[in-house]
């Protein structure tokens, strides 16, 4: 069909360039119509010339006889083209009836073609409408057997919940059935069976009874499953709300540790660590206790039982600003340190122990701190604060063994006469009659805590 075209397009450009000629050819023609007017009016002036030459001398003569000549020579060459023109047009003309034979031939080729292109187009129509037809068939036949396939898990799964294969699975690779003619006469088969077997009523009962069973169970998974959707969107509502200020808190504890161990020339952080489940988050101390070393996790396998304690024990002061408890109460947190690091700790405690409660409420304070503690380094900072108040648990032969035996108003009798009787002794020691001698206060001194001991053991 295509080189149809192409070949009428070339015949038409054709037929215009021989209409062109042709054109061109009538144009000669009619030049050569004048010429030859031209020509009889040139004769007739040679008759009138030939008429006065033989009137005339003859030189006139030669030159009316040249210049006729002349004129004669140029109308025949004019004659000769104009010949050759009306020869290429007669070309022309009967090329161009050449071309219009081949324009209608062209014609009958393009229209028998038409008609055949028609048919192939209707062939085309019918074979889309054929080829839809089979698709939606096609999409049904999908659809059905993924629904039996629905079906056949259901009644019959080939892997559990894990996506392990169950035995059946194995089993029915083992068939050795390959074709689907195969397995029509093997379901043929299986429905003579089937139909040979004698209907049970009781398990037909029982039948129903577990279907029923397991519609409420799918149904019951459903609203668990539904549940489950609307509690993880719930949980997400509030966990990121939750999650902010988690950081926020993170963020300022890590920057107090940070602080306080940098007071004490080590560094220190503390990290928010996350996991895909709660149990898996975490707080995550790192320490560096030398200039030249990286922080690393705090662990017994790293850091040694001080540096630990240390580490705790700033950790701590760093949590004291979030909490709101009334109190709080450690108990030899400052056992395991050097002397440097015990002062320094202790400074940290009672600066934030000790400071002035702000103005964000009643539990804008921070609380009580109880130290418990075997022992203290002597001139700790600060133990002149009057926040703190320092209490001595006494253990001895002499303490009371109970309470209802203290008696305080006997103390302060019995305290008042052992001091009468240690001024008298004091009076006779300053005599120079004394039988001590001057300069021994020392056993004066022994005598009084002995009355001390001794009166309150009789308190």
């Amino acid at each position: 069909m295509e080189s149809a075209k192409q070949a009428a397009v070339a015949a038409e450009q054709q037929v215009k360039d021989a209409m062109n000629k042709m054109k061109k050819a009538k144009e000669n023609f009619m030049i050569i119509k004048r010429m030859e007017g031209k020509k009889e009016t040139q004769e007739a002036k040679l008759r009138d010339a030939e008429r006065q030459l033989e009137e005339s001398d003859d030189v006139e003569k030669n030159r009316l006889t040249t210049e006729i000549n002349n004129r004669v020579d140029t109308s025949i060459q004019a004659l000769q083209k104009h010949a050759k023109s009306y020869q290429e047009m007669m070309k022309a003309t009967v090329k161009y009836t050449g071309l219009r034979l081949n324009i209608e031939s062209a014609k009958v080729g393009e229209q028998r073609l038409r008609a055949q292109l028609d048919g192939v187009k209707d062939e085309l129509a019918e074979a889309e409408r054929m080829f839809k037809d089979a698709k939606a068939e096609y999409n049904r036949m999908a659809e059905e057997v993924n629904r039996l396939h629905e079906e056949a898990n259901a009644v019959a799964p080939l892997m559990d919940a894990d996506k392990n294969e169950l035995p059946l699975k194995a089993e029915l690779d083992a068939l050795p059935v390959a074709t689907v003619d195969e397995c029509m006469v093997a379901m043929e088969e299986s429905a003579q069976e089937v139909d040979s077997i004698e209907a049970d009523h009781n398990a037909i009962r029982e039948y129903e009874r577990n279907k029923e069973a397991i519609e409420v169970v799918r149904t019951q998974l459903s609203d668990l499953n539904e549940s489950e959707e609307r509690k993880k969107n719930e949980l997400d509502m509030l966990r990121q709300p939750w999650e902010e200020a988690l950081e926020r808190a993170v963020a300022k504890v890590d920057s107090l540790f940070g602080k306080y161990m940098t007071e004490m020339g080590c560094m220190g952080e503390v990290r928010l660590t996350k996991g895909d489940s709660f149990k898996d988050w975490g707080i995550e101390i790192r320490v560096s206790f030398r200039g030249n070393t990286n922080l690393q996790v705090l662990s017994a396998r790293v850091q040694s039982g001080g540096e630990r304690s240390v580490s705790t024990i700033m950790y701590l002061m760093a949590l004291q600003d979030m909490m709101v408890s009334p109190f709080r109460c450690v108990d030899e947190i400052n056992q395991g340190l050097d002397e440097r690091n015990e002062r320094l700790v202790f400074k940290r405690i009672v600066t934030n122990s000790t400071h002035i409660p702000g103005k964000d409420g009643p539990t804008d304070h921070s609380g009580q701190y109880f130290l418990i503690t075997p022992k203290l380094l002597p001139n700790l900072y600060d133990m002149e604060v009057e926040a703190m108040t320092v209490l001595f648990i006494f253990n001895g032969p002499f303490n009371v063994k109970d309470p209802r035996d203290f008696n305080i108003a006997k103390l302060l009798a019995l305290r008042k006469r052992r001091r009468i009787q240690t001024e008298a002794a004091d009076d006779e020691e300053n005599t120079p009659n004394s039988q001590a001698g001057v300069g021994s206060p020392r056993p004066a001194k022994q005598a009084r805590r002995s009355l001390s001991s001794r009166s309150v053991q009789e308190a």
